[in-house]
Formats: structure tokens, sequence, C-alpha cells
């Protein structure tokens, strides 16, 4: 039997833990409005305000897109129409997710530009989906919120965010999917509709990129297969593995297909690129080679090119400059290969992919974007331990990264 004060110093207790989480609700909730402030600010000036000056455009993906949303408007005789779709050139998509998501919204608003505004919405979104995901790799308010903030406040999400490009939607997706990974990994209780929605996402990023959901479902077999026998349903898991193992049978063509059709559609843009041959993987022989290369992608989810910018937009000359604001996160994100993780299942299913990934596309700049918050997330986790000589180490990989940029801007001169 608990006395009085027992009673009463619980009762604070809880009281002051409800206290400070509706104090991180509120900066967080205040950290997403000031970002989407931000996002819609950015896009008011590049639709509204430089438009008469430049074009409003980032690459050749988001004018077709866009193309195709403002032909569908005048054509389409509802929101789904197909046939008016194949007519606009929707139809010559192999992943045809965006095209038909840009369509959609831009025949609901009457405007081809409809879908920067959901882009807007995602990216700010992310904010908080970053933010869970964070606190459930490492069970700290205080990394959680560096990761929120960074995610809500980094100039090149802020502007990348703008335009009609299906990178943003295929971050939402993954961030929500490796949060309900790490869920499941935890043992954590998992509701039916964060499945669905998980579901319902992961088959949208099917729709626009290959071999990401392919890679996805291998994580979570895994992940369920060990959590089945934490709890020594040694049956269940033999079930499991049969079950998995047959499915992979009959898919195999179709899982082997995603990996090359990423292999043929990529690779030989990445092997065309002569100035990243010192860190770029051609063989399984040169596999040596993957931390420098995986430290040359962490600074450049977009071309990071500060000398030679002809044959891009200005918008994307803009975020070339950008790309240097991520050079203290990847600083961050590779000194945190080397410390004890705070969820080792997280860490090795996302160096998996983005590793997979960079072998493949290395030299495709924007194909590895997508898995920028999990470099905040390694980084935000880094930056709130506790360790000897971090300064005189962060000091040395930064002079690195720092000259592994001259060396790369100079290259492409």
């Amino acid at each position: 039997m608990k006395t009085r004060k027992e009673i009463e110093a619980i009762n604070l207790e809880l009281k002051f833990c409800k206290t400070n989480l509706n104090y991180s609700k509120t900066i967080l909730y205040r950290t997403m409005f000031f970002g989407f402030l931000l996002r819609c600010i950015c896009l008011f000036l590049i639709l509204v305000v430089f438009s008469k000056y430049v074009s409003p455009y980032l690459i050749f993906d988001d004018v077709e897109y866009e193309n195709v949303a403002l032909n569908y408007i005048k054509t389409a005789t509802s929101i789904i129409d197909k046939s008016s779709f194949a007519n606009v050139g929707g139809a010559g998509y192999l992943q045809p997710f965006w095209p038909w998501i840009t369509c959609i919204f831009g025949y609901i608003f009457r405007t081809q530009y409809a879908a920067r505004f959901l882009n807007i919405i995602l990216s700010t979104l992310n904010v908080i989906l970053v933010y869970k995901l964070a606190f459930e790799v490492s069970n700290s308010d205080v990394v959680s919120m560096k990761a929120a903030k960074i995610t809500s406040y980094l100039p090149i999400f802020i502007l990348i965010s703008c335009f009609n490009i299906k990178d943003i939607y295929i971050m939402t997706a993954i961030i929500y999917s490796f949060w309900i990974l790490v869920k499941f990994d935890k043992m954590s209780k998992v509701k039916i509709y964060e499945i669905i929605l998980m579901i319902a996402l992961m088959f949208g990023a099917y729709l626009s990129r290959g071999a990401i959901v392919e890679m996805m479902i291998i994580f979570y077999s895994i992940v369920i297969l060990k959590s089945i026998l934490k709890r020594k349903k040694y049956i269940i898991a033999l079930l499991s593995i049969i079950i998995v193992a047959v499915v992979a049978f009959l898919l195999k063509d179709r899982i082997i297909g995603a990996f090359y059709s990423k292999i043929n559609d990529y690779i030989s843009s990445g092997r065309t690129s002569t100035s990243i041959s010192f860190v770029r993987i051609d063989s399984i022989s040169q596999i040596y080679k993957l931390p420098l290369t995986y430290a040359f992608a962490t600074i450049q989810p977009f071309s990071l090119n500060l000398f030679n910018l002809n044959g891009i937009t200005i918008w994307m000359q803009i975020i070339n400059f950008l790309n240097v604001t991520i050079i203290p996160i990847a600083v961050g994100n590779f000194i945190y290969i080397f410390i004890k993780k705070d969820n080792l299942t997280f860490w090795l299913t996302t160096i998996i992919m983005f590793s997979s990934i960079i072998i493949l596309s290395l030299g495709v700049f924007r194909h590895y974007f997508f898995l920028m918050p999990v470099e905040i997330i390694n980084y935000s986790c880094c930056s709130s331990k506790k360790i000897e000589n971090l300064d005189f180490i962060g000091v040395i990989v930064m002079f690195i990264f720092v000259l592994l940029v001259l060396l790369i801007s100079i290259s492409r001169i």
C-alpha cells in the first residue's frame, strides 16, 4: 500500500512528463508550421515573382509532368480519364504513379502546378515522420527534435519541395515504412491502419521507382522472422520461412527484373561520368571503394558542382550550391559508422539500401536523395553522444570531405 506522499510524488512526476510531452508537441508543430510557411513563400517566389525572369522548372522531368497535366486539364472529362491520360502522353511512362497524381491534382485544382503544393504538404509531413522515426530509433526527444528541425529548415529541402518531382513522395513512403519496420523490430504496438497506410504508400513507391520496394519487402521479412524467433514460436517461424521462400520463388522473375531494370536504366548514366571513376564501383573486386563511395554520395543527393554550371537551370545551380549545407550532416553520418548504434536494425537496413543504390546509381544524382532523412537521423544520433576527441575527428573528416568536394568540382571543369 502506497503512502499519500508516494502517490502525490507519482502524480507530480506524471504531470511533469505530460507537460514535457505537450511542450515537445508544441515545438514540433511550430517547427512544421514555419517550415510549411517557408516552403509556401519559396513557391510563390518561383511561380509569381521570379518566373518573369527565369523558368520555374528544375529539371526535364517536372517540365514533362506539368505539360502532361496541363493537357489533361484541357481534355479530361472526369478526374480519372484513362483515354485522355493516354492521349496526352501519360501512357508513355513506365512508372505512371506520379504522372497520374500530377494529372488528378491538376484536374481538381485546375492548374498544372497543383502537385507542387502537394509536395510542400508531403515535405511538411516528413518533418513529423522524421521525428517519429528518430524517436523510435533513439528514444530521445532531443535527438528526434534536432532531426525534425533540420528536416524542416534545411535549405535544400525547402527549395526542392517547390518542384514537381516524385522524390518527395518516395521520401515520405520510405520514412514511414522504416518507422513501421523499427516498431516491428522493437515489437512495439502497430495499428492496423498504420500497416494499411504503409502498404498503400509502398504501392505508390513501387509504381514510381524500381528495386526500392523489393528491398523493403526483404527487410520486413527478416525483421518479422526475427520477432517470431524472439517469442520462441519456432513452428510459425519455419512456416514463415517456407511461405517467404515459395513467394520469392514464384516472384523471382519480377524481383530480379526490378533490380536489372534499375541497373539498365541508371548504371550506364553513372558510367559516362569519368570525373567520379575514382569512387565508382565497377566490379566486385572494387568493393573496397565502398566507404569512399558512400562518403561521396552522402554529400551529393544532388550534384555538388561549384564551377561548371552549363546546361542546368538556375534553380538546379542554386541547389548545387546549397549542397554545401549538407557537409556537416554528412560528416556526422559518416562518424556514426564507427560508434555504438542506437538501433542496429535501422542502421543496417538503411546502409544496405543506401549502398545498393549508390553502387547502381552513383553519378545519377537525385536517385538517393530520398534517403537524406536517414543521414539526418544518424547525424542527430551521433551529435548527441559524448565521444572522446569527437571535435578532432570531426575536423579531420570535414577536411577530407571538403577536399573531396574540391576534387569533384575541379574535375568537372
